[in-house]
């Protein structure tokens, strides 16, 4: 797969389909993050990745690999679920 930007992760991350701006500097910071403000709970962190996973591939059949946080997170910037936004 083709990445279309390297992860900077010392930079802040925008949710597109939220709005929210978050403030990690790791992929599993984020991801927690991403799952403390979602309106649908979920057991832990692999089960959120999952479940965010299978939402995703709904709502246009992106394909989000949920087996590392880094490959989660790589992919949502690659499907623009995410940005990286610069905020200074």
């Amino acid at each position: 797969m083709q990445y279309k930007t390297t992860l900077n992760f010392y930079e802040r991350f925008q949710v597109k389909y939220e709005g929210h701006v978050y403030h990690s500097t790791k992929p599993k910071d984020l991801v927690i993050e991403m799952r403390g403000e979602c309106f649908i709970p979920s057991e832990n962190v692999h089960d959120f990745m999952k479940e965010f996973s299978a939402r995703c591939y709904m709502w246009d059949s992106s394909i989000i690999r949920y087996d590392s946080e880094e490959n989660f997170v790589e992919d949502l910037l690659t499907t623009d679920f995410i940005e990286i936004i610069n905020l200074n």
